[in-house]
């Protein structure tokens, strides 16, 4: 093999092996920046909710997330009925007059925070 030959072959491995590191490095970085959580808005996976079937609420049981002013606001019932309370969360707030079937959904991830069926 002349000496242009083996020049042009180290080029060509060369950069095959640049742009599978590179392609290596984008895929690990696409993949764990979308599954990491958002200090800002942690979603509520940090909140424990009890459902009391007896007078139709939802209580926030446990609360142990990273950021201390997690608002109700950021909440929705996408489905069923229910009345949220107002301001900050706090452990023993309670949800009222829940029927059919809540589920109520974090905004700011649009993630499902739970689901719980009521008589209507």
């Amino acid at each position: 093999m002349s000496g242009k030959k083996k020049l042009i072959s180290l080029v060509i491995v060369i950069l095959i092996i640049v742009l599978f590191a590179y392609t290596t490095w984008i895929l690990l970085y696409v993949n764990t920046a979308r599954y990491q959580p958002n200090p800002h808005n942690p979603g509520l996976e940090c909140g424990t909710f009890i459902k009391n079937e007896s007078n139709n609420t939802i209580i926030l049981a446990k609360l142990d997330c990273p950021s201390n002013d997690l608002k109700w606001s950021d909440v929705t019932v996408t489905t069923g009925f229910a009345i949220l309370p107002s301001g900050i969360m706090k452990e023993g707030d309670v949800i009222t007059n829940c029927g059919g079937r809540v589920t109520l959904v974090w905004r700011p991830t649009n993630s499902v925070i739970g689901t719980w069926d009521f008589e209507e």
